[in-house]
């Protein structure tokens, strides 16, 4: 077991967390919390992988031109929904 020390405010929304019932006790709240930052640091460090991986794509050289790619999304739109029609 671990004594945390939390300032009034995070106590009060500590209690106010269990007092909706979505909680069972104080320690399922910060459990769940806790769960959460774990989740969420996963999903940060997936996010920095795929975007040093894409910076190394587009060091080789592998990448595709922005212009072709609203160009090929224009083309699929209008395919699936019909020609666009702008207003001036």
């Amino acid at each position: 077991m671990m004594a945390v020390s939390l300032n009034s405010e995070l106590e009060k929304v500590l209690r106010r967390l269990v007092r909706t019932g979505r909680y069972g006790s104080e320690q399922d709240v910060l459990a769940a919390a806790l769960r959460h930052f774990e989740a969420r640091d996963r999903e940060l460090e997936s996010l920095r992988r795929k975007v040093g991986d894409g910076i190394a794509q587009a060091d080789r050289g592998e990448f595709i031109e922005a212009d072709e790619v609203f160009s090929k999304l224009t083309h699929r739109h209008e395919a699936k929904f019909g020609p666009r029609n702008w207003r001036a």
